[in-house]
């Protein structure tokens, strides 16, 4: 029989293993690399300040369609650029790489929970 403190220990070393596992790394990394690049933070300040401004239009009164659909299409174009950003991309396939193993992670635990045998569970990675 495993007490509660062993459980916890689990954890923490499956902890410890999340951090040490290559998926991991190249998040982190990619993050960081993202965070420090000017021109991608410049160009996401500008999506984000072009998305409130649409916003504030939609929800005027008296919203203008074409001024609605000129944000539409420059947040589209600034969207096309952060995505084309090579920092942007290698941060968005980590982070999903880094995010599927996490979903198998939790998807082994939540049902482990439920009574079904972790041996027998499948997941995709």
């Amino acid at each position: 029989m495993v007490n509660n403190m062993d459980v916890i220990e689990f954890a923490k070393s499956l902890g410890k293993a999340i951090q040490k596992d290559e998926r991991y790394l190249r998040f982190v990394s990619a993050r960081a690399a993202a965070d420090t690049d000017a021109e991608l933070q410049e160009l996401i300040g500008e999506f984000n300040l072009k998305r409130i401004n649409a916003q504030n239009e939609a929800r005027k009164e008296n919203a203008d369609p074409e001024k609605i659909k000129s944000y539409d299409e420059e947040l589209k174009q600034l969207y096309n650029k952060v995505m084309e950003n090579e920092n942007m991309q290698e941060f968005d396939n980590a982070q999903r790489e880094f995010g599927e193993m996490m979903r198998a992670i939790n998807t082994i635990i939540d049902l482990s929970s439920k009574g079904i045998d972790p041996d027998t569970i499948t997941v995709r990675q």
